[in-house]
């Protein structure tokens, strides 16, 4: 979904509107923001980003979060091999 059916903070909802533009591209959120179980600052916030064009987006990302690009691909290589 492009919205969350719980209420996001302003903040929230303006960093993910400037990266969504940032990036050119719509997020999507799933998870505990989309259920009654979502508890504001407790619970993550899951969001998928679909790209044709998934280096460019990581290269973006990397820059509108403004964090070192190898530190981020020890974050993306973690997270990909704890999914398989």
């Amino acid at each position: 979904m492009e919205t969350t059916k719980n209420k996001l903070p302003e903040n929230y909802n303006i960093f993910f509107n400037n990266m969504s533009n940032y990036l050119d591209t719509k997020i999507y959120y799933y998870g505990s923001v989309q259920r009654q179980d979502y508890l504001y600052n407790s619970s993550d916030i899951d969001i998928d980003i679909f790209t044709e064009n998934e280096l460019s987006t990581i290269y973006k990302l990397i820059h509108f979060l403004d964090i070192k690009k190898n530190k981020f691909q020890n974050l993306f290589l973690k997270e990909i091999y704890r999914r398989i």
